[in-house]
């Protein structure tokens, strides 16, 4: 799988970074982001969207103009943006651990307990 390699730079250097706290269960709480809330994050600063508080799951929404909007999922824009394909459900991205076996992005950030700079790394190397 290929992304844009601006926004792989981006979304890499994002993670890396420190400036984002990591959270798990959705793509921003008051907490933190999940991996892919990071790359939400980065389309809501390039003007293409936006967060609104979700009071009922305590975090916030991403929303896109003229949309409903998502508390755990990145809708497809977002994932086009990225230059990743739009599966019907996010855990179809996958990437493959240090131990070989498939994991769904959102796994690895929630369940794994890898960080965001060991997400990064194999998002360098696989997409």
């Amino acid at each position: 799988m290929k992304m844009n390699p601006e926004r792989k730079a981006e979304w890499l250097a994002a993670l890396r970074s420190g400036t984002y706290p990591q959270d798990v269960g959705q793509l921003r709480t008051d907490q933190g982001f999940c991996c892919l809330g990071v790359a939400c994050d980065l389309h809501v600063k390039a003007g293409l969207s936006s967060w609104a508080a979700d009071d009922a799951m305590g975090g916030f929404e991403h929303q896109l103009p003229n949309r409903d909007a998502s508390p755990c999922y990145p809708e497809g824009d977002v994932l086009a943006w990225l230059g990743l394909p739009s599966p019907t459900f996010t855990s179809a991205l996958t990437l493959i651990m240090p131990n070989g076996k498939a994991r769904p992005i959102t796994s690895l950030n929630d369940d794994s307990g890898l960080s965001f700079a060991q997400i990064a790394d194999l998002i360098e190397a696989q997409w």
